[in-house]
């Protein structure tokens, strides 16, 4: 091969590695603005993600989200039409992976009747009761035919980072465990008419 041509070809070569360089760093130097754009949930804004949800809603928008849910004392009237998974027979600490209400049942977690085995700082069990109710709505709207916002899987994994995050030393940072109690309450009392016993 004649040293013009070899020269011709490592220069067209080069232009193509140089080009291809300059468009792999464009796509680098993009990449951060690309992710933050796609990856943002469509409706945090209107504080729909579970992050947005226990975060709390800065946006000063106050209407619900896009998903249905049944109240807690919708689902306490309702114990039949829990999700055969998750029944009212079901021990509460059993399904949530926690050690919170020790043998005391989905539907006596709901009906706020169980006695919770660790107690606030405080001294007080009603925020502790408050709680237990609400994951058990969650759970029953996640699993069943309701629209829920968040998946079974999300509710187990909320319920039990809250309560890893407001235990210490025996008993619960009760106002961290009330933050979720009130997402999860937001969450179960949106479009209550759509409740599949209203319906």
């Amino acid at each position: 091969m004649s040293e013009e041509k070899q020269t011709q070809e490592t220069n067209g070569n080069g232009s193509e590695q140089e080009s291809r360089r300059r468009l792999l760093k464009g796509i680098v130097a993009t990449t951060p603005v690309i992710l933050s754009v796609t990856s943002r949930p469509v409706l945090a804004i209107r504080n729909c993600s579970e992050s947005g949800q226990l975060s709390g809603n800065n946006s000063g928008d106050t209407r619900l989200c896009e998903g249905e849910g049944c109240s807690g004392n919708s689902w306490k009237t309702h114990l039949n039409n829990f999700h055969p998974n998750y029944p009212s027979t079901a021990i509460f600490d059993t399904v949530f992976g926690i050690t919170l209400f020790g043998s005391a049942t989905l539907g006596e977690v709901i009906n706020k009747s169980a006695a919770p085995s660790l107690t606030c700082v405080d001294g007080t069990k009603a925020k502790v009761k408050k709680f237990g109710k609400q994951a058990v709505a969650a759970l029953q709207n996640a699993a069943t035919e309701v629209r829920f916002d968040l998946t079974v899987a999300d509710v187990l994994l909320t319920v039990q980072n809250a309560y890893t995050g407001a235990l210490s030393d025996g008993k619960l940072n009760c106002s961290t465990l009330n933050t979720t109690t009130k997402a999860l309450r937001t969450l179960n009392n949106q479009a209550p008419q759509n409740c599949p016993w209203n319906l």
